[in-house]
């Protein structure tokens, strides 16, 4: 399937919230209320005629339009990597804003203050494994996980553990562990992701990612780096967020590539390894910045809301098509078909772009403060942030 169909189709899924308002309630029948061993009657209507061909308009609409991959693309193409806190971020607030605009949406900027951590240097070797060759180093492919502090200018250098768990882990003394690089060697399941589980397999993977460094600095070490999240090859690394804490030592963390978590696996299996690290990111002060939101005023009860969204910031490594910018678009793409059919929702359409979910959430919980004494007029909200590949369905 192509992007442009699978942000189509997406986008189909997400159009049996928006009527919700126009539900209609089953007539019971007089067999059904006269006899308790009466027949059965049909299923009733969920939808009424009108409303099911206002939903007919809006799946051909959106078979024909190339509004949602054209945002994609100048989103991931002319502004690029969107990681809060950058100007690309702003710059993508300014963008969507005004394009929501010109639909004839109403378009408001909610003001959210954010963290604001930047990539620096990131170069890994091992210096001393079995079997090196005199004066040489084997070059290891990694990123720094959002928002690991950095090394010394001048890097770490220590010997290499290797643990596939928490578990492992544990079970090693602390004076085994101080003073090292603890490597969390933990596969994405591939087999499970094959099976359709993908959400899952990399929900066990990312636990790591999230809570190895900690638990590696309770043990001592003065690093820690994990293989990658994800079923990706070719030894590129992925990057993501870890969760310090505040009742243990921060210290560096990276992820590595599958290729060289094996590496150093297998060396280590041999002998000693040690390997220099030098990462060297920023965390600066907090910024500001905003959630974009945008409404097609309901028609009967405009206070009540039907939320529609994706997140507008992304990682540094990418440009941010499939996560989010895909969610985004489909987002400005319902208005944009409801706006061009002249529709008219009962309830309230809400596009929302948010800002800082890779890194905070900072985005959600200012909105959830700042709108919780309307929150009984939210009637039902969705985030389209499972990437643009073949749908499955809805998790509700």
């Amino acid at each position: 399937m192509s992007e442009l169909n699978q942000l189509r189709v997406v986008f189909l899924l997400s159009l049996s919230l928006f009527f919700c308002a126009e539900r209609v309630g089953a007539q019971q029948t007089a067999a059904e209320t006269s006899s308790p061993t009466a027949s059965p009657s049909s299923t009733p209507a969920v939808f009424s005629a009108p409303t099911l061909a206002e939903l007919k308009r809006l799946q051909q609409a959106a078979l024909t339009s190339d509004y949602a991959y054209r945002q994609v693309a100048h989103l991931s193409n002319n502004i690029g990597p969107r990681l809060t806190g950058s100007a690309q971020a702003a710059k993508a607030v300014e963008y969507v804003a005004s394009e929501l605009k010109v639909i004839g949406c109403e378009v408001q900027l909610e003001k959210v203050t954010v963290p604001h951590w930047v990539r620096g240097e990131e170069t890994a070797a091992l210096v001393q494994f079995p079997g090196q060759a005199v004066n040489t180093t084997q070059k290891i492919v990694l990123c720094a996980l959002g928002p690991s502090v950095a090394t010394p200018p001048n890097g770490i250098e220590a010997e290499v553990i290797v643990v596939r768990n928490f578990d492992e882990l544990k079970s090693l003394s602390r004076e085994k562990v101080a003073g090292k690089i603890v490597l969390f060697n933990y596969p994405f399941d591939k087999q499970m992701a094959a099976e359709g589980r993908g959400g899952e397999a990399y929900g066990e993977a990312v636990f790591y990612r999230s809570n190895g460094p900690v638990a590696a600095a309770r043990q001592g070490a003065i690093a820690c780096l994990i293989r990658s999240v994800g079923g990706a090859d070719y030894r590129l690394p992925h990057t993501g967020e870890t969760d310090y804490v505040n009742d243990a030592p921060k210290i560096p963390a990276g992820a590595v590539t599958a290729e060289d978590a094996d590496l150093i696996a297998d060396l280590v299996r041999q002998g000693p390894v040690r390997l220099k690290l030098v990462i060297t990111p920023q965390t600066l002060p907090d910024i500001e910045s905003a959630n974009v939101i945008a409404d097609i005023k309901g028609s009967e009860h405009p206070e009540q809301m039907i939320v529609v969204s994706g997140h507008l910031d992304s990682w540094d490594l990418g440009t941010g098509a499939i996560d989010d910018g895909a969610g985004v678009a489909v987002s400005m793409e319902t208005a944009n078909l409801v706006q061009k059919l002249h529709l008219k929702p009962k309830r309230t359409i809400r596009v929302i772009a948010w800002m800082n979910e890779e890194n905070g959430l900072a985005g959600s919980k200012q909105y959830a403060k700042d709108h919780e004494k309307e929150w009984m007029n939210h009637f039902a909200a969705m985030e389209t942030d499972g990437g643009a590949d073949h749908p499955l369905g809805i998790n509700i």
